[in-house]
């Protein structure tokens, strides 16, 4: 694909059982593949990875006469948010809305709850989406 371009639908931002909060997003990529045509496809929080965490054991070995670490297999998978709430990286999201519209949700993961921002256009009101929560 060339010339692609993300434009957001969608901005998350999330209180984590920490207290940290960091901001997502959710749209669209436009593009054209290399015979001209135009190419969509939808994406889903690229500002989230995913950690695999792995448990290891301590064992001796006879032959160095040192304790290794060994591997014992995957122990579960943790989701890394890279972009922390602020005033910067919420201008940054909305400079690529799809549109004048966009759906603001804020999340608060240790209650469970969510309710989105009202009337949000183009997050002019970026005040009032600083203080929800």
């Amino acid at each position: 694909m060339t010339g692609a371009t993300y434009f957001i639908a969608d901005i998350y931002r999330i209180k984590r059982d920490d207290g940290s909060e960091f901001l997502y997003s959710k749209g669209r990529v436009y593009a054209f593949h290399s015979l001209g045509d135009p190419v969509t496809h939808s994406i889903s929080k690229p500002e989230i990875w995913s950690k695999i965490n792995f448990n290891y054991r301590a064992e001796f070995n006879d032959k160095t006469k040192q304790l290794e670490k060994l591997l014992q297999g995957p122990s579960g998978v943790e989701e890394v948010y890279t972009m922390p709430f602020n005033k910067v990286n919420l201008k940054s999201l909305d400079d690529q809305r799809q549109n004048d519209l966009i759906n603001f949700t804020v999340k608060d993961e240790q209650t469970g709850k969510a309710f989105q921002v009202k009337d949000v256009n183009s997050l002019k009101n970026i005040r009032a989406v600083s203080k929800a929560v």
